[in-house]
Parts: C-alpha cells; sequence; structure tokens
C-alpha cells in the first residue's frame, strides 16, 4: 500500500509513514493483516506472460506501487509542492493545500503525497451540484449551463449585497453536517441574475472560509491555486474563485490529470527522471493565469466576513430546522 491510502486510513503515523502499533491496538486490529506501506514509485515486479495475453501490456512492463486516484491527480495537476493549492469541482469542491505536514483539524482531513508532502483538504459537498440544483429549480432544467452562467455575468461583483450559503447537502467534514443553504439579504432589486451568480459566488466563497483556516494552520499563505473538473471549463467561475481567494488560479491543459501523474511516476521510476519535481515540470502545463479582477476582489473582501458570519450564527438554527422535520 502506498502512503495516500495509508494515510487516509488514519492508522498511519504521519512523522515516520509507518503503521502507527499504538492506534492499531487501540483499536483492536491484527497489524499482520496490514500490508506493508511501499513508496509509490517502488518496483514491485513486472507484468508476466499470462496477465499480458490478457490485458494487451507487453510482458515485463515494471509495475509500481502507483498511487490513490486524487493523489495522483493532484501531481499530474502540478499541485506538488508547499504554497499551491488545488480545487477540484465536481458534483461536490475539493479544497487542498501543500504542506509540508499534516494540518489537525476537526474540519480538515490529510492526504500523503505522491512526492513526499501532504495534502490538507476540506470537501464542500454542494460544489457544482449547486449550479445543478439552480438550473432545476429556477428554470426546470430548461436552460444550459453556458445560459446560465450567462445570465450570473449580467449581475455585477457580489450580486447586489446577496449571499448563498451553498450547504445543500449539509457537509462531510466538521460538527454541523446537518447545515442547509440559504439566500441572504434578497431585496425587491434582485432577480435571477442576482440569484445565479450568488450561487456560483456563494460556493467560492464557502471554499474560501476553509482555505483560510488551511493557511492560517499552515503559516503560509497559498501563491497560486491549481484548479481542474469540470467547474474549471467556466471562464466567469474561476475569475470569481481568483478574486475571492486572491490570487492566480491556472488550469491544467491536459484534463486527464490522473493520466499525466501516473506517467510522470512511471518515468520518474524508470530513471528518465531524476525527481518527480522534474518530471511535473516536464510534463505539466498549465494554460493562461487567470488573476483576481481588483475591483471583484475589493468587494467579495468586504463581504467574506459577512459570509464568515452567516455560517457561524446559522449553526444555532440547524438543529431547530431537524426538530420541525420531525
Amino acid at each position: 500500500m502506498d502512503p495516500g491510502d495509508a494515510s487516509t486510513s488514519f492508522l498511519m503515523n504521519p512523522t515516520t509513514r509507518a503503521w502507527s502499533r499504538p492506534m492499531i491496538d487501540r483499536l483492536g486490529l491484527d497489524v499482520d493483516k496490514l500490508p506493508p506501506i511501499r513508496d509509490p514509485l517502488d518496483i514491485l515486479g513486472a507484468v508476466p506472460a499470462a496477465a499480458a495475453a490478457e490485458t494487451g501490456l507487453a510482458e515485463g512492463t515494471p509495475v509500481l506501487v502507483g498511487g490513490a486516484d486524487y493523489p495522483v491527480s493532484l501531481l499530474g495537476s502540478g499541485a506538488c509542492r508547499p504554497g499551491l493549492a488545488s480545487d477540484v469541482t465536481g458534483t461536490s469542491c475539493i479544497l487542498t493545500l501543500i504542506a509540508d505536514a499534516p494540518i489537525l483539524d476537526p474540519e480538515i482531513c490529510n492526504v500523503a503525497t505522491i512526492e513526499g508532502n501532504w495534502g490538507p483538504f476540506v470537501l464542500l459537498e454542494t460544489g457544482g451540484d449547486a449550479m445543478r440544483w439552480a438550473r432545476r429549480a429556477f428554470h426546470d432544467n430548461a436552460l444550459s449551463y453556458d445560459e446560465i452562467v450567462s445570465r450570473a455575468a449580467d449581475a455585477p461583483a457580489g450580486a447586489d449585497g446577496l449571499f448563498f450559503m451553498p450547504y445543500l447537502t449539509g457537509e462531510r467534514l466538521g460538527a454541523h453536517r446537518n447545515a442547509r443553504a440559504q439566500f441572504f439579504g434578497i431585496g425587491a432589486a434582485h432577480g435571477l441574475p442576482h440569484l445565479h451568480r450568488a450561487v456560483m459566488e456563494g460556493v467560492a466563497f464557502a471554499s474560501a472560509r476553509t482555505l483560510r483556516i488551511m493557511e492560517a494552520a499552515a503559516g503560509r499563505r497559498v501563491e497560486r491555486v491549481i484548479a481542474s473538473g469540470g467547474g474549471a471549463k467556466t471562464a466567469l467561475w474561476l475569475k470569481i474563485k481568483a478574486s475571492i481567494y486572491g490570487v492566480p488560479i491556472v488550469v491544467p491543459r491536459e484534463a486527464e490529470c490522473g493520466v499525466v501523474g501516473c506517467a510522470a511516476m512511471a518515468a520518474t521510476a524508470l530513471g528518465r527522471f531524476a525527481t518527480l519535481g522534474d518530471a511535473v515540470a516536464a510534463t505539466v502545463r498549465h494554460a493562461d493565469e487567470i488573476p483576481p479582477d481588483p475591483r471583484w476582489a475589493d468587494t467579495y473582501a468586504r463581504m467574506q466576513p459577512v459570509f464568515d458570519r452567516l455560517y457561524s450564527h446559522s449553526q444555532a438554527l440547524y438543529d431547530h430546522l431537524d426538530a420541525l422535520a420531525r
């Protein structure tokens, strides 16, 4: 097993990257039933003739320990050194900060990365799914996503003071898994463009809230965010996020980051590159950088504390909502 999978079992000692005997003993597990933890680039063997016949792979092809899909995709996106962060927005939104040590916080999980760093990450349960909900709720799925984004672009940054809390399906991490979504600040002048823009901005505000928690714990600010997933195809959303995060965003030219990560690992294991960093530098390319818009960033900087207060003050009401449903 590679350190990435081992780390997410919560049974690995983060300092030694070996199984934690105290944790294993406390849970009453048998350490002899656990596989050895090996470096992702270790070559375990080669493809035998029988497997070659069944798969079409060449006999003798080296077989690496490898890694899980997410750490390998992080590597293939170029997020492989402290100071970089990754934003993967699909149905959910996974925000990962590359750090030299795990961050211990109830809202944060940690995964050991392929190149030997750590990837503290938070997961916003409703990322791109917030746009799917708005498309269904407001238009009965009649509009395309491009049309919805076009409408959102008609509203100003900040949606004229309209906030959206994107917790449509609660939260997976942290103490408040029964969180709810809400619009706050709706006035008579608001219309569909404001609602759609607020949805996109709300996802970014929620992600930024957790990004600041990780930055504070790591003791350093993010230099750049690497965006991937379906959400990275929406230019407006990228500009909103860059302006809320306060740092530039780049998108990998190759969307299949996992494939690039596997190629970088294989090339390094076979000696074509001295380090994984060299392999990433040679294989990963990014599209043009999306910088924060100064005017948008000013608006969002004034709105983020309000969003954070809404998040904190709303928590006490969620249990009451649960009680009403009983």
